[in-house]
Protein backbone atom coordinates (compact mmCIF):
# COMPACT_ATOMS: atom_id res chain seq x y z
CA UNK A 1 0.00 0.00 0.00
CA UNK A 2 2.71 1.89 1.12
CA UNK A 3 4.20 2.14 -2.57
CA UNK A 4 0.79 2.52 -4.28
CA UNK A 5 0.24 5.51 -2.85
CA UNK A 6 4.29 7.01 -3.61
CA UNK A 7 3.57 5.31 -7.32
CA UNK A 8 0.24 7.11 -7.72
CA UNK A 9 1.81 10.61 -6.12
CA UNK A 10 4.43 10.24 -9.08
CA UNK A 11 2.92 9.76 -11.69
CA UNK A 12 0.73 12.66 -10.73
CA UNK A 13 3.12 14.96 -10.60
CA UNK A 14 4.80 13.78 -13.51
CA UNK A 15 3.79 15.34 -16.57
CA UNK A 16 3.02 12.78 -19.28
CA UNK A 17 5.57 13.32 -22.13
CA UNK A 18 6.33 10.85 -24.61
CA UNK A 19 9.78 9.43 -25.98
CA UNK A 20 10.22 11.73 -28.78
CA UNK A 21 11.03 15.17 -28.46
CA UNK A 22 8.81 17.55 -29.16
CA UNK A 23 11.93 18.74 -31.25
CA UNK A 24 12.29 15.04 -32.85
CA UNK A 25 15.30 14.79 -31.33
CA UNK A 26 17.23 10.84 -31.20
CA UNK A 27 20.68 12.16 -29.34
CA UNK A 28 20.46 10.70 -26.11
CA UNK A 29 18.90 6.74 -26.07
CA UNK A 30 17.50 4.94 -22.77
CA UNK A 31 20.61 2.28 -23.55
CA UNK A 32 23.15 4.72 -22.38
CA UNK A 33 25.08 2.95 -19.49
CA UNK A 34 26.41 6.01 -18.27
CA UNK A 35 22.86 7.64 -17.65
CA UNK A 36 21.25 4.20 -16.14
CA UNK A 37 24.03 4.00 -13.71
CA UNK A 38 23.60 7.73 -12.68
CA UNK A 39 19.92 7.32 -12.72
CA UNK A 40 20.46 4.29 -10.42
CA UNK A 41 22.41 5.89 -8.36
CA UNK A 42 20.20 8.79 -7.92
CA UNK A 43 17.07 6.80 -7.43
CA UNK A 44 17.92 4.64 -4.98
CA UNK A 45 19.28 7.76 -2.99
CA UNK A 46 16.19 9.43 -3.23
CA UNK A 47 14.35 6.24 -1.48
CA UNK A 48 11.24 6.51 -3.72
CA UNK A 49 10.22 3.17 -4.15
CA UNK A 50 11.13 0.29 -1.04
CA UNK A 51 13.21 -2.70 -1.91
CA UNK A 52 11.09 -5.02 -1.50
CA UNK A 53 8.54 -4.11 -4.11
CA UNK A 54 8.30 -6.36 -7.22
CA UNK A 55 10.77 -5.93 -9.97
CA UNK A 56 7.90 -5.06 -12.47
CA UNK A 57 6.37 -2.12 -10.34
CA UNK A 58 9.68 -0.64 -9.86
CA UNK A 59 10.41 -0.86 -13.44
CA UNK A 60 7.23 0.66 -14.36
CA UNK A 61 7.89 3.79 -12.39
CA UNK A 62 11.46 3.92 -13.28
CA UNK A 63 10.63 3.76 -16.55
CA UNK A 64 8.57 6.83 -16.59
CA UNK A 65 10.84 8.76 -14.59
CA UNK A 66 13.55 7.74 -17.51
CA UNK A 67 11.03 9.22 -20.12
CA UNK A 68 10.65 12.44 -18.21
CA UNK A 69 14.51 13.21 -17.99
CA UNK A 70 15.38 11.70 -21.68
CA UNK A 71 13.00 13.85 -22.79
CA UNK A 72 14.07 16.67 -20.82
CA UNK A 73 17.74 16.24 -21.64
CA UNK A 74 16.49 16.10 -25.27
CA UNK A 75 14.63 19.64 -25.60
CA UNK A 76 17.65 21.15 -23.41
CA UNK A 77 20.10 19.79 -26.39
CA UNK A 78 17.62 20.95 -28.65
CA UNK A 79 17.45 24.64 -27.28
CA UNK A 80 20.81 24.91 -27.05
CA UNK A 81 21.08 23.87 -30.97
CA UNK A 82 18.50 26.42 -31.89
CA UNK A 83 20.49 28.80 -30.08
CA UNK A 84 23.81 28.04 -31.75
CA UNK A 85 21.58 28.37 -35.22
CA UNK A 86 20.43 31.33 -34.14
CA UNK A 87 24.47 32.77 -33.53
CA UNK A 88 25.16 31.36 -36.94
CA UNK A 89 22.50 32.91 -38.80
CA UNK A 90 23.59 36.43 -37.22
CA UNK A 91 26.37 36.22 -38.48
CA UNK A 92 25.88 35.23 -41.80
CA UNK A 93 23.46 38.27 -41.90
CA UNK A 94 26.50 40.29 -40.32
CA UNK A 95 28.49 39.22 -43.18
CA UNK A 96 25.93 40.11 -45.75
CA UNK A 97 25.40 43.62 -43.90
CA UNK A 98 29.22 44.36 -44.41
CA UNK A 99 29.00 43.37 -48.58
CA UNK A 100 25.46 45.34 -48.65
CA UNK A 101 27.74 48.50 -47.27
CA UNK A 102 30.30 48.10 -49.40
CA UNK A 103 28.01 47.78 -52.44
CA UNK A 104 26.29 51.21 -50.93
CA UNK A 105 29.81 52.81 -50.94
CA UNK A 106 30.53 52.12 -54.12
CA UNK A 107 27.14 53.81 -54.97
CA UNK A 108 27.59 56.91 -52.91
CA UNK A 109 31.17 57.31 -54.15
CA UNK A 110 32.81 55.17 -56.99
CA UNK A 111 29.95 55.60 -59.42
CA UNK A 112 29.37 59.23 -58.86
CA UNK A 113 33.17 59.40 -59.76
CA UNK A 114 32.56 57.69 -63.28
CA UNK A 115 29.60 58.91 -64.39
CA UNK A 116 30.53 62.35 -63.35
CA UNK A 117 33.82 61.58 -65.90
CA UNK A 118 31.65 59.93 -69.08
CA UNK A 119 28.79 62.90 -68.86
CA UNK A 120 31.08 65.95 -67.78
CA UNK A 121 34.45 64.62 -68.99
CA UNK A 122 35.95 65.32 -65.43
CA UNK A 123 36.25 63.31 -62.50
CA UNK A 124 34.55 65.70 -60.13
CA UNK A 125 34.47 64.99 -56.29
CA UNK A 126 33.09 67.94 -53.95
CA UNK A 127 32.79 68.63 -50.41
CA UNK A 128 29.25 67.37 -50.19
CA UNK A 129 29.71 63.72 -52.01
CA UNK A 130 32.62 63.57 -49.54
CA UNK A 131 30.12 64.17 -46.60
CA UNK A 132 27.36 61.54 -47.82
CA UNK A 133 30.07 59.16 -47.98
CA UNK A 134 31.03 60.02 -44.35
CA UNK A 135 27.19 59.77 -43.36
CA UNK A 136 26.98 56.75 -45.55
CA UNK A 137 26.39 54.35 -42.35
CA UNK A 138 23.37 56.31 -41.44
CA UNK A 139 22.05 56.13 -44.48
CA UNK A 140 22.65 52.62 -45.56
CA UNK A 141 20.93 51.52 -42.25
CA UNK A 142 18.29 53.83 -42.53
CA UNK A 143 17.42 53.07 -46.47
CA UNK A 144 19.30 50.28 -47.78
CA UNK A 145 20.52 48.00 -45.50
CA UNK A 146 17.07 45.70 -45.50
CA UNK A 147 16.55 45.58 -49.11
CA UNK A 148 19.95 44.68 -49.77
CA UNK A 149 19.59 41.79 -46.54
CA UNK A 150 16.74 40.02 -48.03
CA UNK A 151 16.96 40.72 -51.63
CA UNK A 152 20.87 38.99 -51.75
CA UNK A 153 19.68 35.93 -50.00
CA UNK A 154 16.32 35.77 -52.22
CA UNK A 155 16.73 37.54 -55.08
CA UNK A 156 20.03 38.39 -56.09
CA UNK A 157 18.79 39.81 -59.72
CA UNK A 158 16.82 42.49 -58.03
CA UNK A 159 20.13 44.13 -56.86
CA UNK A 160 21.41 44.18 -60.21
CA UNK A 161 17.79 45.68 -61.53
CA UNK A 162 18.97 48.40 -58.47
CA UNK A 163 22.24 49.00 -60.12
CA UNK A 164 20.46 49.48 -63.56
CA UNK A 165 17.38 52.26 -61.89
CA UNK A 166 19.99 53.76 -60.05
CA UNK A 167 22.18 55.25 -63.41
CA UNK A 168 18.77 55.94 -64.51
CA UNK A 169 17.87 57.88 -61.87
CA UNK A 170 21.72 59.27 -62.09
CA UNK A 171 20.62 60.53 -65.77
CA UNK A 172 18.45 63.26 -64.90
CA UNK A 173 20.84 65.63 -65.54
CA UNK A 174 20.25 65.13 -68.62
CA UNK A 175 16.65 66.73 -69.11
CA UNK A 176 18.41 69.94 -69.06
CA UNK A 177 18.91 69.04 -72.35
CA UNK A 178 15.06 69.31 -73.00
CA UNK A 179 14.33 73.29 -74.01
CA UNK A 180 10.75 72.91 -72.35
CA UNK A 181 12.85 71.58 -69.05
CA UNK A 182 15.61 73.69 -68.87
CA UNK A 183 13.88 75.92 -66.59
CA UNK A 184 11.49 73.54 -64.59
CA UNK A 185 12.29 74.27 -60.74
CA UNK A 186 10.18 73.46 -58.00
CA UNK A 187 10.69 77.01 -56.55
CA UNK A 188 7.75 78.98 -54.89
CA UNK A 189 9.35 82.35 -56.33
CA UNK A 190 10.17 81.33 -59.87
CA UNK A 191 7.78 78.55 -60.48
CA UNK A 192 6.20 79.13 -64.17
CA UNK A 193 2.46 78.77 -63.22
CA UNK A 194 1.54 79.93 -66.80
CA UNK A 195 3.56 76.57 -68.39
CA UNK A 196 1.46 73.93 -69.18
CA UNK A 197 4.03 71.53 -69.16
CA UNK A 198 5.27 72.86 -65.84
CA UNK A 199 1.28 72.60 -64.03
CA UNK A 200 1.70 69.01 -65.80
CA UNK A 201 4.80 67.81 -64.32
CA UNK A 202 4.50 69.58 -61.02
CA UNK A 203 0.98 67.80 -60.52
CA UNK A 204 2.37 64.39 -62.26
CA UNK A 205 5.67 64.81 -58.94
CA UNK A 206 3.17 65.69 -56.93
CA UNK A 207 0.11 63.00 -57.13
CA UNK A 208 3.69 60.20 -58.14
CA UNK A 209 4.71 61.19 -54.74
CA UNK A 210 1.19 60.89 -52.64
CA UNK A 211 0.32 57.61 -54.16
CA UNK A 212 4.05 55.89 -53.48
CA UNK A 213 3.83 57.36 -49.67
CA UNK A 214 0.07 55.55 -49.80
CA UNK A 215 1.81 52.28 -51.32
CA UNK A 216 4.41 52.39 -49.16
CA UNK A 217 1.96 52.91 -45.94
CA UNK A 218 -0.40 49.71 -47.23
CA UNK A 219 3.25 47.73 -46.18
CA UNK A 220 2.45 48.62 -42.04
CA UNK A 221 0.06 47.81 -39.26
CA UNK A 222 -3.07 49.65 -38.55
CA UNK A 223 -2.03 51.35 -42.68
CA UNK A 224 -5.89 53.37 -43.06
CA UNK A 225 -5.30 55.04 -39.36
CA UNK A 226 -1.41 55.88 -40.81
CA UNK A 227 -2.78 57.18 -43.99
CA UNK A 228 -5.34 59.65 -42.28
CA UNK A 229 -1.87 60.63 -40.61
CA UNK A 230 -0.48 61.21 -43.55
CA UNK A 231 -3.11 63.49 -45.63
CA UNK A 232 -3.59 65.58 -42.67
CA UNK A 233 0.16 66.06 -42.35
CA UNK A 234 -0.09 66.80 -45.80
CA UNK A 235 -2.85 69.54 -45.12
CA UNK A 236 -0.54 71.17 -42.38
CA UNK A 237 2.30 71.83 -44.91
CA UNK A 238 0.29 73.08 -47.45
CA UNK A 239 -1.57 75.81 -45.46
CA UNK A 240 1.94 76.39 -43.17
CA UNK A 241 4.13 76.68 -46.01
CA UNK A 242 1.36 78.84 -47.31
CA UNK A 243 1.34 81.49 -44.77
CA UNK A 244 5.57 81.37 -44.77
CA UNK A 245 5.49 82.35 -48.40
CA UNK A 246 2.98 85.46 -47.97
CA UNK A 247 5.75 86.35 -45.20
CA UNK A 248 8.60 86.24 -47.99
CA UNK A 249 9.93 83.21 -47.45
CA UNK A 250 10.93 81.03 -50.38
CA UNK A 251 11.08 77.13 -51.17
CA UNK A 252 13.15 75.37 -53.10
CA UNK A 253 13.10 71.88 -53.80
CA UNK A 254 15.74 70.80 -55.11
CA UNK A 255 15.98 67.10 -56.84
CA UNK A 256 18.48 65.88 -54.60
CA UNK A 257 16.07 66.38 -51.69
CA UNK A 258 12.92 64.71 -54.12
CA UNK A 259 15.41 62.12 -54.82
CA UNK A 260 15.98 61.27 -50.76
CA UNK A 261 12.43 61.33 -49.86
CA UNK A 262 12.23 58.31 -52.43
CA UNK A 263 15.66 56.74 -51.00
CA UNK A 264 14.30 56.77 -47.59
CA UNK A 265 10.07 56.05 -48.18
CA UNK A 266 10.67 53.28 -50.74
CA UNK A 267 11.28 50.26 -48.58
CA UNK A 268 8.98 47.24 -49.18
CA UNK A 269 11.78 44.76 -49.92
CA UNK A 270 9.76 42.62 -51.77
CA UNK A 271 7.78 44.75 -54.24
CA UNK A 272 9.79 45.08 -57.33
CA UNK A 273 8.64 48.62 -57.62
CA UNK A 274 9.75 49.93 -54.30
CA UNK A 275 13.04 48.16 -55.45
CA UNK A 276 12.97 50.66 -58.74
CA UNK A 277 11.57 54.14 -56.64
CA UNK A 278 14.64 53.25 -54.18
CA UNK A 279 16.89 53.04 -56.77
CA UNK A 280 15.74 56.24 -59.28
CA UNK A 281 15.30 58.04 -56.07
CA UNK A 282 18.86 57.46 -54.76
CA UNK A 283 20.70 58.02 -58.23
CA UNK A 284 18.84 61.44 -58.53
CA UNK A 285 19.98 62.35 -54.71
CA UNK A 286 23.74 61.44 -55.51
CA UNK A 287 23.33 63.25 -58.89
CA UNK A 288 21.93 66.52 -57.10
CA UNK A 289 24.36 66.57 -54.71
CA UNK A 290 27.41 65.46 -56.83
CA UNK A 291 26.67 68.05 -59.65
CA UNK A 292 25.21 70.93 -57.22
CA UNK A 293 25.76 69.91 -53.44
CA UNK A 294 23.50 70.08 -51.15
CA UNK A 295 21.81 73.58 -51.73
CA UNK A 296 19.76 75.51 -49.64
CA UNK A 297 15.49 74.74 -48.90
CA UNK A 298 14.36 77.85 -47.18
CA UNK A 299 15.60 81.49 -47.74
CA UNK A 300 14.28 84.65 -47.91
Amino acid sequence: MIFHRRANSLDKNLPSISLDSPFHSNRIRRNSLSYNELTDQDYDNMEMIPLNVSDENRNSVRNRVNDYVINLMNNMNDIASLRQDNINSKITDYKITLLGYLYYCLLCLGMPSLLNTITLGETKLNADILFNFYASPFIYKICFRNLFLYNFKHRKKNLIIYFIFYIFGFCIRFLDKIKSLKYFILNTAFFQYNDIIHLILFWFLALYLLFTFIYEIRDTICWKINIVILITGLIFVFVSLNEFVKDGIVYHFHHFFIGLIFHIVCQRKRKIISIINNAIGFGIYIEGISLWGFARIIFK
